[in-house]
């Protein structure tokens, strides 16, 4: 069984925003381990929306996937939109052939 679990904060302050990331962190490997699951921190993704010069304690990424979609930090798709038009290459050039 594959369990997503998301966790959305917001604030102004990024220091204040990695404090509260951290917290969260903590109570989901809290609720990992009180459930007999291994948490695997390789699979822990973050994206700050936006631009700061905050080193974050944790790694950021410029783009994640959520549901099928994927966007940047700027909320843009145009990665997505990259990804869908470069399946469609090769899907159509496999049935040409």
């Amino acid at each position: 069984m594959h369990t997503t679990k998301s966790i959305f904060v917001k604030d102004v302050d990024p220091k204040a925003l990695d404090q509260h990331i951290q917290h969260e962190v903590q109570i989901a490997n809290k609720w990992y381990a009180e459930n007999g699951m291994i948490f695997n921190p390789g699979k822990h993704h973050a994206m700050v929306l936006g631009t700061t010069d905050h080193w974050f304690s944790f790694p950021v990424e410029e783009s994640l996937d959520l549901l099928g979609m994927t966007i940047d930090n700027q909320l843009n798709f145009d990665k997505h939109v990259s990804l869908v038009c470069y399946k469609v290459h090769i899907i159509s050039s496999k049935l040409n052939d």
